[in-house]
């Protein structure tokens, strides 16, 4: 019969390495939330979060027109741009203003 303190050893190192493994490869997908921690924003097309943002309209005359393609490429990081966006709307001084 083996010891007690041998199977909670085995059980910690168990749990430790599975934490590991989700703890690495949620942070090479890039979009988890682990990645908000880390200040890492999402990507898409090869731009970060922030430059869409900055990038989402611009303005001709008075109008002020949607870019397209900025729009597209932040609905396409999806849940993972929400952190980020709730942070970027409750700072005071933001580049849009």
């Amino acid at each position: 019969m083996p010891k007690k303190g041998s199977n909670r050893t085995a059980f910690a190192i168990l749990i430790l390495f599975l934490a590991a493994v989700l703890g690495v490869s949620a942070f090479f997908q890039g979009g988890n939330p682990g990645s908000f921690a880390l200040g890492i924003e999402p990507r898409s097309g090869g731009f970060a979060l922030s430059y869409w943002t900055e990038h989402a309209y611009w303005y001709s005359g008075s109008q002020r027109l949607e870019n397209v393609v900025a729009a597209n490429a932040i609905r396409k990081m999806g849940d993972r741009a929400l952190p980020f966006l709730v942070k970027w709307v409750a700072t005071v001084n933001h580049s849009s203003q």
